[in-house]
């Protein structure tokens, strides 16, 4: 299958993606993109927990091949020539697509799924317009000077992005979005998401890509200056544990923990810094067809797989460091994609839809709050 203008190179595998160095001595970020923080003790738990992670890590690997090979052919068999493929067949294929998509294909199934090639001909130019209009600025903006600030910290380990052009992609497509959304500008983890999209993507094909999850997958506000719809969907989140995972609310409940103060850092990346490479991109797959739904079908599914974990916790502080693992050694797509698609249960738009109302009435009352309060003051 010819691959489409304005993808990058297509990995295959985290070692092609630039995760994993050579040496023995990985660090975590090389897998889990969590920014370069310094490598676990060379003794303790934490030494025990990375032999164990690096076991786990290579019986998956051992598989990765022959499952890459059974996964290509069975698109070959279903999707011969992807060109003709409509964004209504991709939905049909749903079933296939959960199963995970071929890395060599991957670019053009996300392009055709978000209907990139259909936007970016209706706006010819304009992101290179948008990036003209950026130099013409007297001083950088507020969104530019985040951008720059973040560009250092977006995955400092990956060969791409200790490259000057790898930077220079990266923040045209940052830069190119805020102008054309000033009132989300740049907001917090949006460097992983659109960092990611720039290793299967070109800087302005990154750009649509970026545009089409925050414009049309994700709820309007999610990234807007006061994460407004961020909290929503988390709030509606908490919602859904309570009544489809009554263990983990029970856990959370005894112990009074906020959940949703772990789980800002799976939604604002989108899961980037949560999973492995592998996984991430799995979670994407789905997440790109089928929509915002998905977010909360893979967080369930996570807390779901540790409950057992989550059970054995005696205090407050051993469920925090529980919850703050989960997904770091998900490597396995097949049994997460299993857990959130087979064993939930169903999940209704409409039922969301009315959790997403009261908690948008929530919100918007604690925002209102706030604001009379800074008057005030």
């Amino acid at each position: 299958i010819k691959v489409m203008s304005g993808t990058n190179t297509v990995w295959h595998n985290r070692h092609d993606l630039g995760f994993e160095s050579s040496s023995d001595d990985d660090h975590d970020d090389h897998l889990h993109f969590d920014g370069g923080q310094s490598p676990a003790s060379s003794s303790g738990p934490d030494m025990d927990h990375r032999r164990l992670k690096k076991t786990s890590r290579a019986a998956w690997d051992a598989q990765a091949h022959d499952q890459r090979q059974k996964q290509s052919r069975t698109w070959d068999h279903h999707l011969p020539n992807l060109t003709p493929l409509t964004v209504e067949q991709i939905y049909i294929r749903r079933r296939l697509i959960r199963r995970g998509i071929p890395c060599r294909i991957r670019p053009e199934v996300w392009s055709w799924a978000c209907s990139i090639s259909i936007m970016s001909s209706s706006h010819p130019g304009e992101f290179s317009r948008l990036l003209e209009q950026s130099r013409h600025y007297k001083e950088p903006t507020v969104a530019q000077e985040q951008i720059e600030k973040d560009l250092q910290r977006t995955f400092p380990n990956h060969p791409f992005y200790r490259t000057q052009s790898g930077l220079d992609a990266l923040r045209s497509s940052l830069t190119a979005f805020a102008i054309r959304n000033p009132h989300i500008g740049y907001s917090q983890s949006m460097n992983f998401v659109a960092g990611l999209l720039n290793l299967l993507f070109d800087a302005e094909r990154s750009y649509w890509m970026l545009i089409a999850i925050v414009e049309r997958i994700l709820p309007r506000d999610f990234y807007d200056q006061s994460l407004l719809g961020c909290r929503v969907e988390l709030g509606v989140l908490r919602i859904l544990i309570r009544k489809m995972l009554p263990e983990v609310d029970a856990i959370l409940t005894k112990f009074n923990i906020d959940i949703l103060v772990v789980c800002v850092g799976w939604f604002l990346p989108l899961f980037v810094n949560t999973l492995p490479i592998e996984t991430v991109l799995r979670v994407w797959d789905c997440l790109l067809v089928e929509g915002e739904k998905v977010l909360f079908r893979i967080s369930l599914a996570l807390l779901k797989l540790h409950v057992n974990d989550l059970s054995e916790c005696r205090d407050a502080n051993h469920v925090i460091k529980v919850l703050t693992r989960i997904g770091k050694d998900q490597y396995d797509g097949d049994a997460l994609m299993h857990q959130a698609f087979k064993k939930i249960g169903t999940l209704k738009r409409s039922t969301i839809s009315k959790f997403r109302a009261v908690c948008r009435e929530k919100e918007e009352n604690v925002e209102k709050a706030l604001n009379e309060r800074r008057r005030q003051y």
